[in-house]
């Protein structure tokens, strides 16, 4: 599939928009790490690529509507059995032997078959996005900017379409979008450094950052890409994601087809296949996600960069994760999608995230325990030279004192008795 997509870009040329060689990171304090690899990366006209993908599959038998509405599902004896649709004002049905939902983030599909697809705020990357030009950019380098004013809980991106056009967007968390929105922070952004610029283009949506659905099939429905949240949770990708699952979905789905059997049992080779492959990539990348998200602006400001950067460029094309990436290499594109350099990918992202989030917190626990150390010495000295205390003992030496006079008394008396 990975190099299919590879002779396709290359074959098909128009789809391309620009060929980018580097990418430079952003901290928020303005420090710039970049990066130039052996691979280059393109990005797509992405109405274009989709056209050829719907004008691929018509041309392969598929036969494509548009301008319809799906609303409802229909079943028999509780399997999933075709779709209700509404065309071009007219009410229709659709009996099929498979659906497969890939209607986007919290697929209506799949709650229509009783699948739980619906995602928390804090699990949802509220993203926006403006086409601008007249812009003075690099057009061979991508940019991404990280930091609380910029792109809280998330981060910005530059992606250059032309020598004076890129795509400029962002994508923040979705507890922060419902203080302030994403396009706020865009605009800043744009205010700032592209004051001159043109948009021709706004757009706006969501995406799931969050781990794969656990049940992503049912009698006679299958989720694919963003309806089965299989979007890369670190860099909120999923156009590479999505084609893998919707091979592995084509494939599974024909094979019941041709078996009659359309169970939830045989169509659980998809899910298997799936999360013993990407989903497995796509729940450490959740992890490492969770660990990004815990750090504040001092911590990126703190990273040794070019370490980081190191990390970050080798470990993003190890896993595979950063959908534009292509090779010329086969060699190289095969070792790149091979779980054990996935691995070492996965970790070498990881690695300086773990030590710096949790270095500063050892560094506050040391603290907290010498200011308590400190505290008890302090105490436990005043104690020993208190006031109360040395009048306790005042008042025992005087008691001890008056015991031993009258004992001595004691005695006296009993000598001149005898």
């Amino acid at each position: 599939l990975i190099r299919r997509q590879r002779q396709m870009c290359i074959r098909d040329s128009y789809w391309i928009a620009q060929v980018v060689k580097g990418a430079r990171l952003v901290a928020p304090d303005g420090t710039v790490v970049e990066s130039y690899p052996d691979e280059v990366g393109v990005i797509l006209h992405r109405k274009v690529f989709d056209f050829d993908l719907a004008l691929m599959a018509s041309q392969a038998g598929a036969e494509v509507v548009t301008k319809a509405y799906v609303n409802g599902l229909l079943f028999e004896h509780g399997t999933v059995a075709g779709v209700k649709l509404n065309y071009m004002g007219e009410e229709l049905q659709i009996r099929s032997s498979v659906v497969i939902g890939a209607d986007g983030v919290e697929s209506r599909v799949g709650r229509w078959a009783g699948l739980k697809t619906w995602v928390f705020p804090k699990e949802m990357a509220s993203c926006a996005q403006m086409t601008l030009t007249n812009i003075e950019i690099d057009p061979d380098i991508v940019e991404f900017y990280f930091g609380r004013e910029i792109a809280p809980g998330g981060y910005l991106w530059i992606f250059p379409k032309g020598a004076r056009t890129a795509n400029v967007g962002l994508g923040i968390s979705g507890e922060i979008s419902e203080k302030k929105t994403p396009f706020s922070y865009l605009e800043k952004f744009i205010e700032k450094k592209f004051p001159n610029a043109s948009k021709l283009r706004i757009m706006a949506g969501g995406v799931p950052v969050v781990s794969t659905l656990k049940q992503i099939v049912s009698n006679g429905l299958m989720l694919v890409g963003d309806a089965a949240r299989q979007a890369n949770p670190v860099t909120g990708g999923g156009i590479t994601s999505a084609m893998e699952a919707g091979s592995i979905a084509g494939r599974v789905a024909g094979q019941a087809v041709l078996a009659g059997d359309t169970s939830l049992k045989r169509l659980s080779a998809y899910s298997r296949e799936w999360h013993e492959t990407s989903g497995k990539k796509n729940e450490i990348s959740y992890k490492i996600k969770k660990v990004v998200n815990r750090l504040s602006d001092k911590d990126f400001n703190d990273f040794d960069y070019i370490s980081l950067g190191l990390s970050l460029v080798l470990g993003i094309a190890l896993i595979g994760s950063v959908a534009y990436l292509v090779t010329p290499f086969d060699s190289f594109l095969r070792a790149t999608f091979t779980l054990p350099f996935a691995g070492l990918g996965i970790a070498l992202i990881l690695l300086p995230f773990i030590y710096y989030r949790y270095r500063g917190a050892y560094e506050k626990q040391i603290a907290r325990i010498h200011k308590k150390q400190l505290a008890r010495n302090t105490n436990s000295g005043n104690d020993r030279y208190s006031p109360s205390n040395t009048k306790h003992r005042t008042r025992n030496s005087n008691s001890n004192s008056s015991s031993r006079s009258n004992n001595n008394s004691k005695r006296k008396r009993r000598r001149k008795k005898k």
